[in-house]
C-alpha cells in the first residue's frame, strides 16, 4: 500500500490578515513621521495668498517649530486609514474573484473595483484627519494669508475667518494692524474636534468625503 499522503498546513486566512494589518500600520507610522514636515510645507504654501517662497516658508515654520504641527491625530487615523485600505483591497480582491470568475485576481476589472471598495472604506478614516491635521497646520499664519475657522471646511479669507472664528476661540487682544489676523494660539485636537462637533455635528468631519472619492477612486 502506499503510504498515506500528508497534507502541509496552510497559514490561515485570520493570520494572514493580522500580519498584513502589522506591516501596513508599520508602513503608515514610518511614512507619516517622515513625510509630514513636508505635508505642513505643501499645506502652508497651497492656502497662502501672497508670495512668500519655499525656502522663507521654511524657515518660518522651523522657528515656530511647527513642522510636525497636526501629526498626533495624522498619527492616529493614518495608520488605521492605510491598514483598513490594504486590508479591505486584498480581502476585496479574493472575495471578487471567487463570486465572478471572469474578473480572475490580476484583471484589470479587479483591480478597479478592489481599489474602489477600499477607497471608500479608508475615507472613514482619511477624511476627518485630513480636516483636522490642515486646520491645525494653518493656524497662526502670518499676514496676506488664509486663515481658517474650526467650524468651516475650507480655508476662507483671514478677513472673513477673523470674523467666523470669534465664537470658536477665547476672546483676545485687538491687534493695531489691520493686515494681520491669526488665531492666537495652538488649538489642540481635541478641542478642534469637539469645536467641529458642536457647530457641525458628526457630518462636519464628513466635509468632502464625496469629492475625495471622486478623486481617489
Amino acid at each position: 500500500m502506499a503510504p498515506p499522503k500528508t497534507t502541509i498546513s496552510q497559514p490561515q486566512d485570520s493570520y494572514v490578515a493580522i500580519s498584513n494589518l502589522l506591516a501596513s500600520s508599520s508602513a503608515a507610522l514610518c511614512s507619516r513621521l517622515c513625510t509630514h514636515p513636508l505635508d505642513t510645507l505643501k499645506t502652508r504654501i497651497q492656502v497662502s495668498n501672497s508670495s512668500q517662497g519655499l525656502i522663507p516658508t521654511f524657515v518660518e515654520l522651523v522657528r515656530a517649530r511647527s513642522l510636525y504641527r497636526g501629526l498626533p491625530i495624522a498619527l492616529a487615523l493614518s495608520v488605521p486609514g492605510l491598514s483598513v485600505y490594504l486590508t479591505t483591497y486584498d480581502i476585496a480582491k479574493h472575495r471578487l474573484s471567487r463570486q465572478f470568475h471572469s474578473f480572475g485576481t490580476d484583471t484589470v476589472q479587479n483591480h478597479m473595483m478592489s481599489g474602489m471598495i477600499a477607497e471608500v472604506c479608508s475615507g472613514l478614516f482619511w477624511t476627518p484627519m485630513e480636516i483636522l491635521k490642515s486646520k491645525q497646520q494653518v493656524e497662526n499664519m502670518s499676514s496676506g494669508v488664509y486663515s481658517t475657522s474650526a467650524g468651516a471646511g475650507k480655508s476662507v479669507p483671514s478677513s472673513i475667518a477673523s470674523n467666523a472664528s470669534s465664537s470658536l476661540s477665547p476672546p483676545t487682544s485687538s491687534v493695531a494692524s489691520t493686515t494681520q489676523s491669526t488665531i492666537p494660539k495652538y488649538t489642540s485636537t481635541w478641542s478642534l474636534a469637539r469645536q467641529i462637533y458642536k457647530h457641525e455635528g458628526l457630518l462636519g468631519f464628513y466635509r468632502g468625503y464625496f469629492i475625495t472619492l471622486g478623486v481617489f477612486v
